[in-house]
């Protein structure tokens, strides 16, 4: 009896949430997810229907069966909602669109969505996944000027250089950019006074990119190859402080479909890489197959890197050169390790003994972290702090 007056006594006062909390809670959740919590009370239905964070996934829409009647559903349910809102004289903050496929007048059905999403209820974050033939810049869905877009994220789309370099004044107020899966630009160049955050993610491809970008705080990097990436800031004197996080993940088919992907050239790339993001607070991570290693020879200044994070089995006990070539290239101030297999103590004795060969020349005393994690990154072995000064 007890227990049920507790469950009655929780589901009361989730019901007497205001609607900004439930607009909050909801914007955590999936379209279909935010949907069904519309079941709870009326309020909440009442919140769903009025929710600032607007989204449209056609791959909820499996109703008939049939692709071109599940379109026809979608089409429908995502037109009506627009009517309600601009009928109410409601706006938006955020739009998400997916659409899984690629028939005839589904450029012209996203189109027209995100264009009264912008124009109409004052969407202001951009969150896209377009099929491939909906190529962003190309005549079938040329957008308009988007002087409003604060944020805009793209997942799996065929972007044009055009874009880059259009960026700027197409999307002058843009303070985040996100590109997830996305290709066929060849060389980025962009300029944006605007531009706070820079995004790319699962990128597969070799990537050469020149950002001017002043007010920069943070650009994120993940994919299988090492970017050539240069980012011109603001002058020292004049920035705020900003960061970048590189995260590569080797893989050995990147060996087969580049053939000059040797230890040569990796650590030539790290290094340029490096170099181009030295203004910065730099979080370098590399996980997967090393078994190409890195070789570099020549004095060269080390980057300082602010934490250095691998994820490779073998790379303590039977790949200390891997870290020595590392140590030429980077100056961490932290070392994350993670394996998912049994790490014994002469792999702690490697990496420390490494470590000292390494910072016992340097003129100031350094800080090195050591965390070494085992079994899937679950439980934490080791952890120690060196201090070394010579």
């Amino acid at each position: 009896m007890k227990e049920g007056k507790r469950i009655g006594t929780a589901t009361g006062q989730i019901t007497l949430l205001p609607e900004a909390m439930i607009h909050h809670i909801q914007s955590f959740l999936t379209g279909k997810e935010a949907a069904r919590t519309s079941l709870l009370s009326k309020p909440w239905h009442s919140a769903w229907l009025t929710r600032p964070a607007l989204e449209f996934d056609q791959s909820d829409f499996h109703i008939n069966g049939d692709p071109k009647l599940d379109k026809i559903e979608f089409e429908k349910f995502a037109t009506k909602t627009l009517q309600r809102y601009q009928q109410l004289n409601l706006k938006i903050e955020s739009f998400r669109l997916h659409t899984i496929r690629s028939g005839r007048g589904i450029s012209a059905l996203a189109k027209k969505l995100i264009v009264q999403a912008i124009t109409r209820i004052g969407a202001t974050d951009l969150n896209l996944k377009l099929p491939y033939r909906c190529r962003l810049m190309s005549r079938r869905l040329k957008l308009p000027e988007l002087c409003r877009i604060r944020r805009l994220c793209l997942n799996m789309m065929v972007v044009e250089d055009s874009f880059f370099s259009e960026l700027s004044s197409r999307y002058p107020c843009l303070k985040d950019l996100s590109l997830v899966g996305c290709h066929g630009y060849k060389r980025i160049r962009t300029a944006s006074t605007s531009l706070e955050y820079i995004s790319f993610a699962e990128q597969d491809k070799a990537m050469v990119a020149k950002f001017d970008v002043p007010n920069i705080r943070k650009f994120s990097y993940s994919g299988s190859i090492i970017p050539s990436v240069s980012i011109k800031a603001a002058a020292a004197e004049a920035s705020r402080e900003w960061e970048s996080d590189v995260s590569v993940t080797f893989r050995r088919r990147c060996r087969q479909t580049f053939p000059w992907w040797d230890s040569w050239s990796l650590s030539l790339s790290l290094e340029k890489l490096l170099t181009n993001l030295r203004t910065s607070r730099i979080n370098l991570s590399l996980n997967g197959d090393f078994a190409a290693g890195f070789h570099h020879e020549g004095k060269i200044v080390p980057v300082v890197v602010e934490n250095l994070t691998i994820d490779e089995a073998h790379i303590l006990s039977g790949n200390g050169d891997l870290i020595e070539s590392l140590l030429r290239v980077c100056r961490p101030k932290f070392i994350t390790y993670y394996s998912k297999k049994e790490i014994d103590l002469l792999c702690t004795y490697n990496l420390t003994r490494i470590l000292q060969r390494h910072y016992r020349n340097r003129t100031f005393m350094e800080v090195v972290g050591v965390e070494i994690y085992k079994e899937n990154h679950i439980r934490k072995i080791q952890s120690e702090t060196k201090y070394w000064e010579e």
